[in-house]
């Protein structure tokens, strides 16, 4: 489904979380050709959006944050201050991206992803539901498929899993 947007107003756009400017982008701004008219406001906070890049409703975007072309953030996900998405990474529903992580090229994550702050996902990689990665921890580049409820520590170490 293409949804098609419509004029909004900056507080409609603009709110302070923390004392830090974000934007947050709901149903009305959802595919790129949409945000045209809004490319001064996210060059202001350092937000810059690729091609064809989808956003789901109810995203929380963060300042300085960099989406490649053809992403896909899934619907009440964050991205935090700093976050790079490559090219072609799809986002899975309510995930939460820490601050200052970079998400690789043709990376997959699902739904209710956590990572903490400063994460490296390799590009190539997927990660299934219900996965956490903890702070500074890295998954290198053509990783398989994790199951669910798995903690990453440093070089792909899994500490906890659980099978549903």
């Amino acid at each position: 489904m293409k949804l098609t947007a419509k004029p909004v107003k900056e507080k409609d756009i603009f709110s302070k979380t923390n004392s830090m400017k974000t934007i947050n982008i709901g149903k009305s701004a959802i595919q790129y050709d949409c945000l045209s008219e809004l490319k001064f406001e996210f060059t202001e906070y350092g937000i810059k959006i690729g091609k064809n890049v989808v956003i789901g409703d109810n995203c929380h975007i963060g300042k300085d944050v960099v989406i490649g072309d053809n992403c896909d953030v899934g619907e009440s996900s964050v991205l935090n201050h700093k976050t790079t998405l490559r090219k072609n990474v799809k986002i899975g529903i309510s995930c939460d991206i820490g601050r200052a992580s970079v998400i690789g090229e043709s990376t997959v994550i699902g739904d209710c992803f956590t990572s903490g702050t400063n994460v490296n996902v390799g590009s190539n990689c997927t990660i299934g539901d219900f996965c956490a990665m903890q702070s500074c921890s890295y998954l290198k580049n053509n990783n398989g498929v994790f199951n669910r409820h798995i903690v990453l520590n440093n070089s792909d170490t899994v500490i906890y899993s659980k099978k549903v």
